[in-house]
């Protein structure tokens, strides 16, 4: 069994989103590889306690390097650019932590694993040994066309931080270190995927960073009840885009029974904003805006579904997705990122992302005719059955693993 030494930044069992991400993916790796993982430390008591009744706890061993709390505040605000000036300290003394764990155990390769983000892929890359870079995401422009309706201020952001990326991706210098020294890099989503091959190397793998979980008491949906209802979970920010689920509603509002459930919250701006185009609209009988809901709580709303409305533009692939297959809920979303990979016709619909006026129209025309073929939502249902092996977090980490395998013997 290989050593392999993880430098994974944000780490917490129970969650979703990039801490949610780095768990999985080690708790799965656990069952094949020896671990020693070094990563940020927030979360240390859930991990501590999460490892001790851990299957494979004897492969797991975790070493923390936390950092203040003014610093995770920042981390938590996205969007903070100040963040990365001590999230690249944070990588020098955590190379430094990594060369003494190098010096007292024989390990077999490196992989940095989270943030999974390009513009700081940290250190790893000097060490001499098989350096294995990703998941990596972060590239892909906002589209323009769907900020038409935000603040300028927003829409000023988002140009800018397009542009930043494209600069970023092409010219800084770690970032080409790391892509040059990688034994392996793994792509996250289809665009970051395609601007590797591209600018850096031609032998880049896709491998989405999130898994579905196998719920084996979830089972094929029959959407045989005269309410058609649709769950849309997600942040009240512009990357979501709920606007479109709302007003995609509005264009239905001659089929009363179909019912829009929103879990998630955001600002009191936005959250006053959608309010008010809910209400703008007449929609407070078919569209319930739910507030904040536990996660379990979610993931058995999604079981009593019929489809998982997401109409993100600028995600990677975003854990919901892969909950909502493993519940057995076909997805209609919007064509691009990871969700656009792991999302085929047998299990789902996707749009393609023009413009909002589109996008509204044809989710409209899709939910419009699945709401009439109840047997085509069933046979999607129990294709999300069927596909969430195929994506699971187990079989993501054999893919990893079998990377891993070529490597050390490549390099041994």
């Amino acid at each position: 069994m290989y050593n392999v030494l993880i430098n994974a930044y944000a780490v917490a069992p129970n969650w979703g989103s990039e801490q949610g991400m780095g768990w999985n993916w080690i708790s799965n790796l656990a069952k094949y590889c020896n671990l020693y993982v070094v990563t940020e430390g927030e979360w240390q008591k859930e991990i501590d306690a999460s490892v001790a009744v851990h299957p494979y706890r004897e492969h797991l061993h975790f070493y923390y390097n936390p950092l203040p709390a003014e610093v995770r505040k920042m981390c938590w605000s996205q969007g903070d650019w100040r963040f990365y000036k001590f999230y690249r300290q944070w990588q020098k003394s955590t190379f430094e932590i990594e060369k003494k764990i190098i010096a007292a155990h024989q390990i077999d390769l490196v992989h940095h694993l989270n943030m999974i983000c390009f513009r700081e892929p940290g250190f790893e890359w000097l060490h001499d040994l098989p350096f294995v870079w990703g998941p990596v995401g972060g590239y892909g422009s906002t589209p323009v066309a769907y900020l038409r309706e935000s603040p300028i201020k927003v829409v000023f952001k988002e140009v800018i931080k397009n542009i930043i990326n494209f600069c970023q991706f092409r010219c800084q210098m770690r970032v080409h270190k790391a892509m040059k020294h990688s034994a392996v890099v793994v792509g996250a989503y289809k665009e970051t995927f395609e601007a590797i091959k591209h600018v850096y190397r031609q032998d880049v793998v896709l491998i989405n960073e999130t898994g579905a979980f196998i719920d084996e008491q979830a089972q094929p949906h029959k959407s045989d009840n005269e309410l058609f209802k649709l769950i849309w979970v997600g942040k009240y920010d512009m990357r979501k885009q709920l606007g479109i689920a709302i007003k995609t509603m509005a264009e239905l509002k001659d089929k009363k029974n179909i019912h829009l459930y929103v879990v998630g919250t955001g600002n009191e701006e936005d959250v006053n904003k959608y309010k008010k185009m809910v209400e703008d609209l007449d929609l407070e009988k078919n569209v319930h805006l739910l507030g904040k809901v536990p996660n379990d709580k979610t993931k058995q709303m999604m079981k009593e579904m019929d489809l998982f409305f997401f109409t993100s533009i600028n995600d990677a692939t975003s854990t919901v997705v892969p909950e909502a297959i493993s519940a057995g809920l076909p997805v209609v979303c919007h064509d691009t990122r990871g969700f656009g990979v792991i999302v085929n016709d047998r299990i789902g619909r996707k749009v393609a992302i023009k413009n909002p006026k589109n996008s509204i129209k044809q989710f409209a025309a899709i939910i419009r005719s699945l709401e009439s073929d109840r047997g085509e939502v069933r046979r999607l249902s129990e294709w999300c059955i069927k596909r969430r092996q195929e994506i699971s977090w187990d079989a993501n980490a054999r893919k990893m693993v079998e990377l891993y395998n070529k490597v050390i013997e490549r390099y041994g």
